[in-house]
């Protein structure tokens, strides 16, 4: 069965629109349809005008695999923290939704100074998703920017994963232009046959100018998918996680024990403790539903 996939992006709030690419997993034979709409989070789409909300129906024709929604965002004069709202699919024809829910952090840009600090995030991705994309930000989730242009060098590491079999190695120098936020490293992940564990590679930061790296080391890890199919394989999720309250939001890592034979669905709700996700709100509930397609193992 095809499934119909979208990932979670961060943007800048001056990148002007955000473009959310919606794939199918392999070519359709025939016509696969697909609804969408945003869904406001913390990001307003209403007096504020965060971003402009946005419905349809995607239309792909036998053998397309991939379109492009484009949300126009709004800059709002005034500094805010961390925001995002959400991007859903429903109701498909002649395919299934994989990930069908992805969530778009908007990183504010309000906070001008000399001398940015830069950031880069890890990263958790499947072996089957084609891409890993370390997300550099400027003044990490509560977001800076700078009068001045500031660049700043990239270059991938080997881990246990290798660039050459694992992924493909990539460097480079990103621009961050006055008023820029955000910037994206996408890394192509290769999909082998070989049997192994969980791997990771890193990408690491250096020779920043008008910034001073404070983060420059992101890991990206590997879920491993090429052990023998279960019928009913386990899913597990780390029992603890430990997050700075800064750092915007937490990514949980649901796994399987083995690929599964067929596609595994599992409902997930936070429950809040000592956090409350009421009226101080230390983090905004969620609750949804994954879809493992057949050869997946990891989902975040």
């Amino acid at each position: 069965m095809v499934t119909i996939n979208i990932k979670d992006i961060v943007v800048g709030e001056s990148d002007s629109y955000a473009d959310i690419v919606v794939s199918l997993s392999a070519p359709a034979p025939s016509l696969v349809t697909v609804n969408y709409a945003t869904v406001h989070g913390t990001a307003d789409d209403g007096s504020y005008y965060d971003y402009l909300p946005v419905s349809g129906t995607l239309n792909f024709t036998a053998g397309e695999t991939t379109k492009v929604v484009r949300i126009a965002l709004s800059e709002y004069q005034g500094v805010e923290s961390l925001e995002y709202f959400r991007f859903n699919l429903s109701s498909p024809t002649n395919a299934a939704i994989g990930q069908g829910s992805a969530m778009v952090s908007i990183v504010d840009d309000d906070t001008v100074v000399d001398t940015p600090q830069v950031f880069v995030r890890d990263v958790v991705v499947d072996e089957k998703a084609g891409t890993a994309a370390f997300v550099v930000m400027l003044g990490g989730p509560t977001g800076q920017s700078s009068n001045s242009t500031v660049t700043v060098d990239y270059a991938t590491a080997d881990g246990t994963a290798i660039a050459g079999s694992d992924y493909v190695g990539r460097s480079g120098t990103l621009t961050f232009a006055p008023g820029d936020s955000v910037k994206t490293v996408v890394v192509d992940i290769t999909n082998d046959a070989v049997a192994e564990g969980r791997e990771r590679f890193g990408l690491n930061l250096s020779n920043a100018i008008n910034a001073t790296i404070v983060d420059g080391l992101g890991l990206a890890e590997i879920g491993a998918n090429d052990a023998a199919a279960a019928s009913l394989p386990r899913v597990s999720v780390a029992d603890t996680l430990v997050v700075g309250e800064s750092d915007g939001y937490v990514d949980v890592v649901v796994s399987l024990s083995a690929p599964g034979q067929n596609v595994v669905t599992v409902n997930y709700a936070t429950v809040h403790g000592t956090a409350d996700d009421g009226s101080y709100y230390d983090y905004l509930p969620v609750s949804g539903t994954l879809n493992f397609a057949v050869g997946e193992t990891t989902k975040v």
